[in-house]
């Protein structure tokens, strides 16, 4: 009778544990968004990457996607919710077009882009991500609630934004 009682106390605690190993990972979700058009002239290229990291280090840091030229203008991506993540953006882009007023009557412009920001997801919960990249305007990224519009409220930006245009 005690060998019994034994076995089946076991036998629960395993259960117990096996339920607790495989609970699902509570998750948000990130409506990322391609930040640019696809340009016209002469020759156009820009890829723009979003990446994700549990911290500042960027330790562990994977991506989430890439966009380019033939790519479509929105990805969904779930990230760990209730703990501060890491999103950062980069966009290189490059057009040309006819310029009469240049020496080789082609126009050139260049765009590099990079942001970083960090904030704390919440289970269930949707985020639109977007970093526009316009040549002459400042580089900024987006992050807003999709249900109300507004940026989370621990919204932080980490790195300085840099923009470098040319014509």
């Amino acid at each position: 009778m005690r060998q019994r009682l034994i076995s089946i106390s076991c036998c629960a605690i395993a259960v117990s544990l096996s339920a607790q190993a495989k609970a699902p990972v509570p998750t948000a979700t990130l409506n990322l968004k391609k930040g640019y058009d696809k340009g016209a002239g002469l020759a156009t290229g820009t890829a723009q990457f979003y990446d994700y990291a549990p911290d500042n280090r960027c330790i562990g840091r994977k991506r989430l996607y890439k966009f380019s030229v033939i790519t479509k203008g929105q990805a969904s991506k779930p990230v760990p919710a209730g703990q501060k993540v890491v999103i950062s953006a980069y966009t290189n882009r490059y057009n040309s077009t006819l310029d009469v007023s240049a020496p080789s009557g082609v126009g050139v412009s260049t765009a590099t882009c990079e942001n970083r920001v960090a904030f704390t997801p919440v289970a269930g919960e949707s985020y639109d991500v977007l970093q526009p990249v316009e040549v002459g305007k400042r580089c900024t990224m987006k992050v807003t609630v999709a249900s109300s519009g507004l940026p989370p409220a621990d919204l932080q930006l980490l790195d300085p934004a840099t923009f470098t245009a040319k014509k």
